[in-house]
């Protein structure tokens, strides 16, 4: 999977993502050597789509407000293109000072569930989205993004689907 996405740096963004998840200990994987992180246990299961369920309250559309969205990572949809969905993803506490509100954006390279020890977990390989400023666009209210570079290569990252928000659309810059 790592060859077919071209990060191989992937293996070790896994292992790191279960230590977090498995262990959840004060100290982030980030702080810790590759070689404590768990090893995934068996095979990965990839998927191209997931369906979230949630409720939006203050949407009142069908039974009691419950929504549901489809989120996509599919290199060839339709036999004819790629589509790789943009996703707000809650990282840290609501209504901070931080730009977008402790949200992440990323696009959905894959899909995966994976074992562990412990658990099996549902996540999401995210190619990330960083604002340029620390503020939306005067002249338009919204944020200017451009991906996130590491090495000259597209940053990456797994997080949980549970912490997935919802879909958002990115409008290129003409």
């Amino acid at each position: 999977l790592a060859e077919e996405l071209a990060h191989p740096e992937l293996p070790g963004l896994l292992r790191q993502f279960l230590f977090d998840l498995d262990l959840q200990s004060e100290v982030s994987s980030a702080d810790v050597p590759l070689s404590q992180c768990p090893y995934v246990c068996g095979k990965l299961s990839v998927y191209r789509s997931t369906t979230a369920y949630f409720c939006a309250p203050n949407e009142s559309s069908g039974t009691g407000s419950m929504h549901q969205q489809i989120f996509r990572c599919n290199p060839s949809w339709r036999r004819s293109y790629r589509r790789f969905d943009t996703v707000l993803i809650q990282a840290g506490a609501e209504d901070t000072d931080e730009p977008l509100d402790g949200m992440l954006v990323g696009r959905i390279v894959s899909l995966l569930r994976v074992r562990s020890e412990h658990a099996t977990y549902p996540c999401a390989v995210v190619e990330w989205f960083v604002p340029v400023d620390d503020s939306p666009d005067e002249a338009s209210g919204l944020w200017i993004l451009e991906p996130e570079k590491e090495a000259g290569r597209r940053a990456i990252g797994i997080v949980h689907v549970d912490s997935i928000v919802r879909p958002v659309h990115l409008i290129g810059e003409y």
